[in-house]
């Protein structure tokens, strides 16, 4: 864990000094942030209840905000301006996934997801999005349990997939039915920082177990959609879409536990997929 800890202050302090030296800071966001909400009143609003749609890539990028925003707090003795909270990682990986045309529909059968027809479509098909679906609408649901969030569980509710809805939960008791061991991880981890002992390694080391434990179920339960990483691994010879420091901690911790969960890569295919994409330009491959 010390050797864990000493890489992620190195990853963050690249990415602080990205931060400092960018012209452009709006450029180092993920795809769509400033228009993306960071409150739960900014989603639309249908017989009393907020209506989230983690299909939509705003809406699910939505659900980082909030838990970035309302987290601020406990990682500010970490460094100014929010820029050394660990949950960074989760929505840059999702921006990376989505500039790299992983969220797309992979099958060809929709538009979900092409440039020119529904760029915001985020689709059940992909393997990625499914397995990120437990990287966020899960710390966002353990979040709101935990009571860290000031938002009550009656406030909102999350639609289902256009299939395959069993597959996946929606709502703090359901999802703790399906899923516990990554509710409790997740919920472990916002108990913890809320600790006024809580220190870094303390933080890493949960969201550790958290974010490995989200992994777990989604790779056993969408093996039937594991060959499209190794497609991935094939399409795309001449990316030129690199990865931030932030996000290459949460791409390899993903890659490595797919890898030693489901042996979907070996090593070098794994080392070698990170710097890759699986399209060069998602507008033009549409069906």
């Amino acid at each position: 864990m010390a050797v864990l800890a000493s890489w992620v202050w190195v990853l963050i302090g690249y990415l602080s000094a990205a931060v400092a030296e960018n012209s452009n800071p709006s450029s180092l966001y993920p795809p769509f942030w400033e228009d993306t909400s960071g409150e739960i009143s900014g989603f639309a609003l249908e017989d009393g209840k907020y209506i989230i749609n983690p299909w939509v890539f705003t809406d699910r990028m939505g659900l980082y905000k909030i838990l970035l925003s309302k987290t601020a707090p406990y990682f500010a003795k970490y460094g100014p301006e929010n820029e050394q909270n660990l949950l960074w990682g989760l929505p840059m990986q999702f921006g990376w996934q989505y500039r790299t045309g992983r969220l797309v529909d992979p099958t060809g059968r929709t538009t979900c997801g092409y440039k020119t027809f529904d760029e915001l479509c985020v689709s059940v098909d992909s393997w990625w999005a499914d397995v990120n679906y437990f990287l966020s609408v899960l710390p966002f649901l353990a979040a709101v349990d935990s009571g860290i969030l000031g938002i009550s569980s009656d406030e909102f509710t999350i639609l289902p997939p256009p299939l395959d809805e069993s597959r996946f939960c929606y709502n703090v008791s359901d999802c703790k039915k399906l899923v516990g061991e990554i509710m409790d991880s997740w919920t472990t981890f916002f108990q913890y920082m809320q600790l006024p002992s809580s220190d870094f390694d303390g933080l890493l080391q949960h969201l550790w177990a958290a974010h490995t434990a989200s992994l777990e179920y989604p790779i056993s339960v969408f093996a039937d959609r594991r060959q499209e990483v190794m497609d991935t691994i094939e399409i795309d010879k001449s990316s030129t879409e690199p990865l931030n420091a932030t996000t290459l901690f949460l791409t390899v911790l993903s890659v490595v536990t797919v890898q030693s969960k489901a042996s979907i890569l070996d090593t070098s295919e794994a080392v070698e997929a990170i710097d890759r994409t699986p399209y060069e330009d998602p507008d033009t491959e549409a069906p």
